[in-house]
């Protein structure tokens, strides 16, 4: 086994790659709730109504979760080894992965589906609030190295 194998079999079985995995999709998903089906709820509605069955959006709550288990997983697999500034840090990793993953996928929405384009980048925004927030969380678990 090489270094890099190595290096790469020990973050994953390091406890704290689990406990950032698992607090940063409980923190994304209950963002993406409150955001969702709280605060915004007409406005989402009204944005994805020409895609969207009414009531179908809260039947894929599941598809939502496993979203929210492969962004979370991703971030916490891929968060830079820090030594110092981890919420700064945090900060731009979420940010760029926020923007790389989400807004992004408003101009391929906006085009492939009837939704404008401004309600898609609002909500899109939000997702990457959310994914900053996530990464924050992983930085606030895994710290800095010494």
């Amino acid at each position: 086994m090489n270094e890099l194998e190595i290096n790469l079999k020990n973050r994953f079985l390091e406890g704290k790659y689990w406990i950032s995995f698992i607090a940063a999709f409980i923190v994304m998903y209950f963002l993406s709730y409150l955001f969702h089906v709280v605060v915004a709820a007409e406005f989402i509605h009204d944005t994805f109504r020409a895609v969207v069955a009414p009531g179908q959006h809260h039947e894929n709550i599941m598809g939502i979760a496993i979203d929210y288990l492969i962004l979370s997983a991703s971030l916490a697999w891929l968060f830079p080894t820090v030594q110092r500034k981890v919420l700064y840090k945090a900060f731009l990793f979420g940010l760029s992965i926020g923007i790389l993953a989400h807004i992004s996928a408003a101009f391929s929405m906006s085009a492939t589906m009837n939704i404008s384009f401004s309600n898609l980048l609002l909500d899109k925004f939000w997702h990457v609030v959310e994914t900053i927030m996530g990464s924050i969380t992983i930085g606030i678990i895994r710290g800095t190295t010494k």
